[in-house]
């Protein structure tokens, strides 16, 4: 039989044309899935992958918050990824504690982005820390002039249509810079969401004392890492989320997160994404629904 190599071509131009096509749609429908399947949207939370450590963007009606900036080291891949989400100007960077894996990378941010404030905990000078890490940041916000805020209860703030809310640290009588985290409620219409740095059970047990019900959430970034020092079965009594996100590395030194606490977590949602699992994890709100899409599929 004689082969016809026109017609062969032919085929196989046709054929690399709809796989062209096809990846694109695939392509597509990926960076759907991370911008979320609401398409009235206008809010999205992103719970960025940045291994062993914490960093969320809240981007709401083309205003931008970051909370934390994940380990020293890190601060290129995280400045890229939110030059890729549009960020070019931060309302809101919440310094949650001085721990650098929540910290590490904020100085950066506040020298690479036009940031109007900083929201961080007021530590006394007993136990302020010395570490480089702080020292570079409270450089970097006196360099660039950024303003300071020291997080105050009941303070209320907006970005975009949502507000957000400061419900902690309550008590700062302690030598546990964990406990001086800066905690957040952020509500867009019907649907909230729970912020509290790496606070342990002693600090819940003072914010759940104070507000009680008020912190009840849809979506909880779960403290620590997922350690059992936190997420205290006194809070999550009050919390009941209906999404838990976990933010750890994979096969970290720490052990994050620890079997107690998934436990805890499972016996009350069975929604539990992790960002060694799933990377990145975005949450958008209409103000009525939301929905969770990821990175790793």
């Amino acid at each position: 039989m004689k082969i016809n190599k026109k017609l062969i071509i032919s085929i196989l131009s046709v054929l690399a044309v709809i796989l062209v096509t096809v990846i694109g749609m695939m392509m597509d429908k990926e960076e759907e899935k991370l911008k979320g399947d609401l398409e009235e949207a206008s809010l999205f939370v992103h719970y960025i992958d940045v291994g062993q450590g914490d960093s969320e963007l809240i981007e709401c009606n083309g205003e931008f918050m970051l909370i934390d900036a994940g380990e020293n080291g890190g601060e290129a891949s995280l400045i890229a990824y939110l030059r890729n989400a549009g960020v070019e100007k931060l309302k809101y960077v919440v310094a949650t504690h001085p721990h650098s894996d929540h910290l590490g990378g904020v100085a950066e941010i506040l020298e690479e982005f036009e940031v109007e404030n900083v929201i961080m905990p007021k530590i006394p000078k007993a136990v302020t820390p010395t570490t480089k890490t702080y020292n570079r940041f409270l450089e970097a916000v006196k360099n660039t002039g950024t303003k300071g805020i020291y997080a105050k209860l009941d303070a209320e703030y907006t970005v975009g249509d949502a507000t957000f809310r400061i419900m902690g640290p309550v008590n700062t009588n302690t030598e546990n810079l964990n406990d001086f985290s800066v905690v957040i409620k952020l509500t867009h219409g019907e649907n909230t969401f729970f912020f509290s740095g790496d606070a342990e059970a002693e600090a819940e047990s003072d914010f759940v004392d104070r507000y009680g019900d008020e912190l009840d959430c849809d979506v909880y970034k779960v403290a620590h890492h997922g350690s059992s020092s936190s997420s205290s079965e006194k809070l999550m009594n009050v919390l009941t989320p209906e999404i838990c996100i976990i933010s750890c590395g994979a096969d970290n030194s720490y052990g994050h997160p620890h079997d107690e606490t998934e436990e805890l977590l499972e016996s009350i949602t069975d929604k539990i994404y992790r960002t060694d699992i799933c990377g990145t994890v975005i949450v958008a709100s209409d103000k009525q629904n939301y929905s969770v899409s990821y990175e790793k599929q």
